[in-house]
């Protein structure tokens, strides 16, 4: 229970809603011992708030004292044992989207396991995409630039200790990975076609490209609101794309 509320604490202070990045470092060392290492295949589902359902704690508490272990040299990676083993036991995956050609490694160890075990259909991958969709590209990149930084150093904020001599053996190399999330930009995810922020047009074209680039996936989950992005924004955002850019979207 401690665990969770402050897990709570740390994600909304940085505005996170309670989801995704902040989480993890904040289940504590108790569970993570408690855990050990013996994996579990990552259950990442549809409703982020269900993240902290009670009967989903051990097995978040597995992962990532799993991940911990992982030596993420060169930057923020991800564990390709994870997609094997959730394609394995028949899960949907939500994803960090990454460079896309590695992506798409990790995309076809996902779908090869899932077909491999039986399970019917190809799986399920949802992509989490900073989204900002307005009639000017000028404006939309003037409103979410700061949110979106805020939101990167949110993320930097609420694992500074690991970049200033924190250490454990649950999380080896970690400090690496944050010192890699801490020189992110705006520029950065919208270079990277991760950030979906311009015109509609924009954005219809940028999930194209990802989606051909990493072989397809099924679902997006849009974070319009990071850090500071104001409420009369993101719904003008968001009416944006739902009457401009969904429908064409649609057929993906």
């Amino acid at each position: 229970r401690e665990a969770r509320r402050e897990a709570w604490a740390v994600a909304s202070a940085c505005g996170l809603g309670g989801s995704r990045w902040a989480f993890g470092p904040a289940r504590g060392e108790q569970e993570i011992e408690t855990a050990g290492t013996n994996p579990f295949p990552l259950m990442v589902l549809d409703d982020p708030q269900t993240t902290f359902d009670p009967r989903n704690k051990r097995k978040w508490a597995e992962e990532i004292a799993r991940l911990g272990n992982a030596d993420p040299a060169g930057g923020v990676d991800a564990d390709p044992q994870t997609f094997e083993e959730t394609g394995r036991a028949g899960f949907s995956i939500m994803t960090i989207p990454l460079e896309p050609k590695r992506m798409r490694e990790l995309f076809g160890i996902y779908r090869e396991a899932y077909r491999t075990a039986g399970h019917p259909g190809n799986g399920t991958i949802m992509g989490n995409f900073i989204m900002c969709c307005l009639p000017s590209r000028e404006e939309a990149y003037e409103v979410a630039r700061e949110p979106t930084n805020g939101h990167l150093r949110g993320v930097e904020t609420a694992a500074a200790g690991w970049l200033h001599g924190a250490s454990t053996k649950d999380y080896p190399g970690y400090d690496r990975m944050i010192a890699q999330i801490s020189k992110e930009t705006f520029e950065d995810q919208v270079s990277k076609g991760v950030g979906l922020v311009g015109t509609p047009q924009d954005v219809i074209d940028m999930v194209r490209a990802y989606n051909e680039d990493v072989g397809g996936f099924e679902c997006a989950s849009l974070h319009i609101a990071p850090s500071t992005m104001r409420v009369d924004v993101a719904e003008r955002s968001m009416r944006h794309f739902s009457a401009e850019a969904m429908p064409r979207l649609a057929a993906l």
